[in-house]
């Protein structure tokens, strides 16, 4: 099913939605997707990415929280913006 219209990764960086709210079950029991969420609607509504370094940590510390092991984040092409964000916030351990 296409996961276009769902809200996902940007609504939790804008702070509308709930990690475990947003995470979809797959066919596989040990696979689970975040979608991309509506970057365009959270744009719509005044939200800047500002504080994105630290609702990206937020979101990997709810993943951890909630079981997953790994996380798996696909970002546009070039190290500027949100995607460098990602980058330079793994979580040690």
């Amino acid at each position: 099913k296409s996961t276009r219209s769902k809200p996902g990764f940007y609504d939790y960086l804008g702070g509308q939605q709930n990690f475990r709210d947003l995470v979809l079950a797959t066919r596989l029991p040990e696979f689970s997707i975040l979608p991309a969420g509506q970057y365009d609607a959270l744009m719509r509504l005044g939200a800047h990415l500002y504080d994105a370094k630290a609702r990206i940590t937020d979101l990997l510390r709810a993943a951890k929280l909630a079981g997953f092991q790994a996380v798996i984040i696909d970002t546009a092409a070039g190290l500027t913006g949100v995607t460098e964000d990602i980058v330079v916030r793994r979580e040690p351990g």
